[in-house]
């Protein structure tokens, strides 16, 4: 390919597979209504003493409704999420990316998110700990046992973590998906002279 007369759009013609940024969007709506879901069955499971107190609820199946409440939320937060994301990769990508180049990035993000729910999560957990009292006074009606409260710290810690995590996810999503794409980039126009 020793054309230097090639035009970039011949260069970046768009390849077959590409991304359709619409399912793209849908895509990641589903997948964080799915892990509000997740989450929220293990939060549920941990604590439910965490929801009656904070929620208000006072009936069987809490655990069921706070699948239900962290899948909602999920949604909510995914369709935010999907709407900068998918614009974001659209401008900086030019609709040309390959479904592999997506799902690198999505795991990539999905890792965060993992990585700064548990940590946040546990790091929850260590305040209660090492700090009960402290614990008790900032947050709202915690549970006079230790274990209990440790479950009830894990809960609030996890929800923080998840809702913090999806934002870092999705700027740290954004930074990897220009800074790899700028490097394809390069590396095929190197390639095609």
């Amino acid at each position: 390919m020793d054309n230097p007369e090639m035009l970039d759009d011949q260069l970046f013609a768009k390849p077959k597979g590409s991304v359709n940024l619409l399912l793209l969007a849908f895509l990641l709506v589903l997948f964080s209504g799915l892990v509000g879901g997740v989450v929220n069955l293990i939060n549920g499971l941990v604590s439910e003493e965490y929801f009656r107190n904070i929620m208000g609820w006072e009936f069987e199946g809490i655990w069921l409704a706070a699948v239900f409440l962290g899948a909602t939320q999920g949604l909510i937060y995914g369709l935010v999420f999907s709407v900068v994301y998918a614009t974001g990769f659209s401008g900086i990508t030019k609709g040309l990316a390959h479904w592999r180049f997506v799902f690198k990035q999505v795991l990539n993000m999905g890792l965060i998110l993992l990585l700064v729910w548990l940590l946040i999560g546990f790091g929850a957990v260590a305040w209660a700990t090492l700090f009960p009292e402290l614990y008790r006074r900032t947050i709202i009606q915690v549970p006079d046992q230790f274990f209990p409260m440790l479950r009830y710290a894990w809960v609030g810690g996890s929800i923080w973590g998840i809702t913090i995590g999806g934002l870092i996810s999705l700027i740290y999503g954004l930074r990897s998906t220009k800074r790899e794409w700028q490097r394809m980039v390069a590396t095929k126009m190197v390639g095609a002279k």
